[in-house]
């Protein structure tokens, strides 16, 4: 059973006394696999992965957009791209939640060869993240939600946070939430990442 993990950090700052959480999304680890299926027939690209339940996918060529699908009830999406030109083709690919909350962009690289079809499969697009709050005082809880694929783990935790993280399954719709709890926590910057582990 291979284990596949990404993050999606923000950004957030604490002030002693009073003060707020400022958030900005910083690039996203994925995981996927290549794979090139050898036959004769039609020079095609085949993408495959997984997002939230009934997400909305798009797919980007240099910026502009080629194609839509969206995600089934298990957050399972597949795109064919026929009649490609062999080659090298650059593609990206984002979702849209059920709530319209976007993801980062996933940008791949990828040889065509003629005549058959290469295949990107496992990829996995971050959960959404959104906070109950713009601004909290020092040691008050924010609740930080989102939607994910169906029954991952979605940790949320910080970096240079001694023990600051918290687990949770998502929900088979995707859906969940963890109440993180700053206190404790000096006055700094840090990042909150969610981690996103599914089998």
């Amino acid at each position: 059973m291979a284990w596949r993990i990404f993050f999606f950090p923000l950004l957030f700052l604490i002030f002693f006394g009073g003060g707020g959480f400022l958030s900005g999304a910083l690039p996203v680890k994925a995981q996927t696999e290549l794979t090139v299926a050898i036959s004769v027939g039609e020079t095609s690209l085949k993408l495959s992965g997984r997002a939230s339940p009934h997400a909305q996918i798009t797919f980007l060529e240099a910026g502009t957009v080629i194609g839509t699908t969206a995600a089934d009830e298990a957050g399972n999406f597949v795109k064919v791209f026929g009649a490609q030109e062999p080659g090298i083709k650059n593609v990206g690919l984002y979702a849209v939640d059920a709530l319209g909350r976007k993801t980062p962009t996933l940008n791949y690289s990828l040889a065509l060869i003629s005549f058959t079809q290469t295949s990107l499969t496992n990829i996995i697009l971050p959960p959404t993240l959104s906070l109950s709050q713009e601004a909290v005082f020092e040691g008050e809880t924010l609740a930080v939600s989102g939607l994910s694929v169906p029954l991952s783990e979605v940790t949320v935790f910080l970096e240079g946070g001694e023990n600051a993280f918290s687990s949770i399954t998502a929900g088979s719709s995707g859906q969940w939430q963890i109440n993180f709890n700053t206190n404790g926590l000096p006055a700094g910057l840090y990042q909150l990442f969610a981690r996103a582990t599914t089998s």
